[in-house]
């Protein structure tokens, strides 16, 4: 296994499970947050079903997953001051990394970013105003 393949697959779920350590309630809101944000992108890329480009993979392109789930986990981990700058080291480090390897267009990954880092920012503030 190579550094690129276990980052975009493996670092995710490690940057996921970081609130559980020190909040219950925060932890509850980054699961949920995780979840709505890929139902979310889910059902854009099936409204949208753009194309990938070069023809790469068969799944619909706009807008990234990925993205958007880094950024998402990224604004997830904000109140944990120097994992949240790892965290978006980590987000634009594989935003790039989409567009470098052929598997996005940058407005596909901008608009991922963007959609992760609020949808999050909306249920992360829905949540701690309980």
């Amino acid at each position: 296994m190579d550094f690129v393949y276990l980052t975009t697959n493996y670092l995710p779920y490690v940057l996921l499970l970081l609130p559980f350590l020190f909040e219950k309630r925060h932890a509850a809101a980054s699961l949920t947050s995780y979840t709505v944000v890929l139902g979310f992108i889910f059902l854009l890329k099936h409204i949208f079903n753009v194309p990938r480009p070069y023809g790469i993979g068969d799944s619909p392109s706009f807008p990234s997953g990925h993205a958007a789930l880094a950024f998402s986990q990224a604004r997830t981990i904000k109140p944990y001051r120097n994992f949240y700058i790892l965290g978006l080291i980590y987000a634009v480090y594989i935003s790039i990394g989409r567009v470098i390897t052929g598997f996005h267009r940058p407005e596909e990954v901008i608009a991922g970013a963007i959609l992760g880092f609020f949808i999050t920012e909306v249920i992360l503030s829905w949540f701690h105003r309980k």
